[in-house]
């Protein structure tokens, strides 16, 4: 069993106990500014900076005097982020075409009769520091009629993102598998020949690599000491290649013992509920649910793909303040 802390941004610290999650962990950077006007009052420290493809949040806190129910809005969003007008949250993950900065975006917050707003700051995306992936092996050069042929490269990526292979120069007989890169295939009678300058790439969405051009030749399995004749390289048209095999999705089930105290031991009565973070790498969790049932002790992520997956929660109260992200778990799915 762990045990840290939830601290909203007003002040008001919430302690979590959990069996396989716990509420501690996220470091903020930036500008620490408040406001406040009348009963209504509201700060933060935004997030000034965020790499490319990187998952961003700010989450600012507000108060009303007066109870009231509080609303949000923003001026000068960036058309990568959303913005939660219940909690004045805003959140994205932008992308490489998204580098720059983002100015004078300005949160504010209203009861109805009385606002107040944050100073208004920049956000600047900066580009991905992605060296992109890696691929290796040596593929067989040769293959013989009626006999199956394969070769599977070795690919990873530093960040993680899906990888996509192809191949050019290929025979129609050999088949590229899109998701592993496993070339295979059986040449038969009519495929005898030798294929120049096979290449096979690998891209991550952002970047590529590719294998060293090879030629493969195939032999007639009736008469190996002949010398077939040199097949001339297909034309530069791409070659479609085939759908790639279907994914199968499952589930991750994940349990927490829902907060009842406050750090100075007084009951804790206005816990609203958990942001559930989740994604394939432990510094990217760009994937989230909202929970809002201070009650429940569990949740089933559904639709995950194959591979190793990253969960943190954090808590957030009635007035949608967030918590600190908790430490982070992983899963592996079959």
């Amino acid at each position: 069993m762990f045990m840290s802390h939830c601290a909203p941004r007003s002040g008001v610290r919430v302690r979590a106990r959990c069996t396989q999650l716990a509420i501690g962990g996220v470091v903020w950077t930036g500008l620490l500014a408040t406001a406040q006007a009348a009963g209504v009052s509201i700060g933060g420290n935004p997030v000034m900076t965020v790499p490319a493809a990187k998952y961003y949040n700010f989450q600012p806190w507000a108060n009303d005097s007066q109870h009231k129910k509080l609303r949000f809005t923003i001026v000068n969003k960036p058309a990568w982020a959303g913005f939660d007008p219940t909690y004045g949250r805003l959140y994205g993950s932008p992308i490489p075409a998204n580098v720059g900065t983002y100015r004078n975006v300005t949160i504010y917050v209203t009861d109805g009769q009385y606002s107040a707003s944050l100073p208004a700051f920049s956000i600047t995306v900066t580009p991905l520091a992605d060296p992109g992936p890696v691929i290796s092996g040596a593929p067989a050069t040769s293959a013989v009629v009626g006999k199956p042929y394969t070769f599977q490269p070795s690919a990873n990526d530093s960040y993680g993102l899906r990888m996509v292979f192809g191949a050019t120069n290929r025979p129609a007989w050999l088949i590229v598998n899109t998701a592993t890169g496993q070339l295979s295939g059986t040449p038969g009678p009519g495929d005898v020949g030798t294929y120049r300058k096979i290449v096979e790439s690998v891209s991550d969405g952002y970047k590529s690599a590719t294998l060293q051009a090879f030629d493969l030749t195939v032999a007639s399995l009736t008469s190996p000491g002949s010398r077939p004749p040199v097949k001339p390289s297909p034309l530069p048209a791409p070659v479609p290649s085939p759908a790639p095999a279907p994914v199968v999705l499952s589930s991750v089930s994940l349990q927490w013992e829902p907060p009842t105290e406050n750090t100075d031991a007084s009951p804790l009565t206005d816990l609203r509920g958990y942001h559930l973070y989740y994604g394939h790498t432990q510094g990217s969790l760009g994937s989230n649910i909202t929970i809002p049932q201070p009650g429940v002790a569990g949740y089933v992520v559904e639709n995950l793909t194959p591979g190793t997956w990253y969960f943190a929660v954090a808590a957030y109260n009635n007035n949608g303040v967030e918590g600190e992200l908790s430490e982070v778990t992983s899963r592996v799915v079959q």
